[in-house]
């Protein structure tokens, strides 16, 4: 058997019929890569609208759970308040409508005494933390320059 050298030199024909096989082969095999890369494409733009569909499934499921549950609460809130109601009207005489009215003017007493509550606490906050923030400065400016603006409105009389 004759061993054939792939450093030899071969006919042209030989080379051009190689070189043929090389393009079909390599137009085969690009061909092959494409519809692969599409395949792998498709599978991830896929995946990702699926993950999109969950999201969107879950967030529409939890804005309806919390819409419920708050209606469980409202709806809990108007029956306690209607029965505190209803036994007031009893004990004051058999009035329902004077047990309604004192329980809807307490209940409006106890928010406005618990938003005049908070906002004063609010206010109070605020300023603490203003009057720590301008000490804060002048202690920086006591540091940063010898003195600070206290200093100098004392020396000048202001």
């Amino acid at each position: 058997m004759e061993q054939v050298d792939p450093h030899t030199p071969t006919s042209a024909s030989d080379q051009e019929l190689s070189v043929q096989e090389a393009l079909s082969r390599l137009q085969q095999q690009f061909g092959e890569l494409s519809a692969y890369a599409s395949h792998f494409v498709s599978a991830k733009l896929d995946a990702f609208k699926l993950s999109g569909r969950n999201v969107a499934i879950w967030a529409v499921l939890g804005v309806f759970a919390g819409v419920v549950l708050i209606t469980m609460i409202v709806v809990a809130v108007v029956l306690f308040l209607l029965g505190c109601a209803a036994g007031l009207g009893v004990a004051l005489g058999g009035m329902p409508w004077l047990g309604q009215i004192v329980v809807g003017l307490g209940l409006l007493v106890l928010f406005a005494v618990v938003v005049l509550i908070g906002w004063r606490r609010m206010q109070r906050q605020s300023r603490t933390e203003k009057v720590q923030a301008y000490a804060e400065r002048q202690r920086q400016q006591r540091v940063q320059f010898g003195h600070n603006i206290n200093d100098i409105a004392n020396e000048s009389g202001l």
